[in-house]
């Protein structure tokens, strides 16, 4: 990602998780199309409320 990020390539990861419980496919509303989601992203994660 990074590379094709320094390279000006458009890129975009999408959240989705499959549940073997029910088979169904779920949206993580998560998106990642440049390197500061990345870090949004990691700060949500480790400080879930805030």
């Amino acid at each position: 990602m990074t590379d094709a990020w320094r390279r000006n390539q458009k890129l975009a990861i999408h959240g989705w998780i499959y549940s073997i419980r029910d088979g169904l496919l779920r949206d993580l509303d998560l998106t990642v199309e440049r390197p500061k989601d990345v870090d949004r992203l990691a700060s949500r994660a480790w400080f879930p409320n805030g």
